[in-house]
C-alpha cells in the first residue's frame, strides 16, 4: 500500500505535468458545452428529458471536479512549508 504522503506526491506531480492545464481547459470547454445543451434541452421541452442521461452527467461532473480538486489540493498540501518535528 503507498502512504498517503506518497500518494500527495503522485497527485502532485500530476498537477505539474505540462498536459494538466490543457486536461482541465478541455473540462472547462466541455463542462460549458454540456451545460449549454442541458439548458436548450429544458427550454426546447419538444421531448422528455431523460433522467439516466442527466444523473450520467452529473456524475461524471462531479467526479471530474473532485479530480481536479484534489490534485490542486495535493500540490498545494506539498508546497507547505512543514512545521519542525513534522515528518515530511
Amino acid at each position: 500500500m503507498v502512504e498517503t504522503s506518497d500518494n500527495d506526491e503522485l497527485l502532485a506531480d500530476l498537477f505539474r505535468h505540462p498536459g494538466w492545464p490543457i486536461l482541465t481547459q478541455r473540462l472547462k470547454e466541455r463542462k460549458a458545452k454540456d451545460t449549454q445543451s442541458l439548458a436548450l434541452g429544458i427550454l426546447a421541452v419538444t421531448t422528455p428529458l431523460n433522467q439516466r442521461e442527466i444523473d450520467e452527467t452529473r456524475g461524471f461532473w462531479r467526479g471530474a471536479d473532485y479530480l481536479l480538486r484534489e490534485t490542486s489540493n495535493a500540490a498545494k498540501a506539498l508546497e507547505r512549508p512543514t512545521k519542525e518535528g513534522e515528518p515530511v
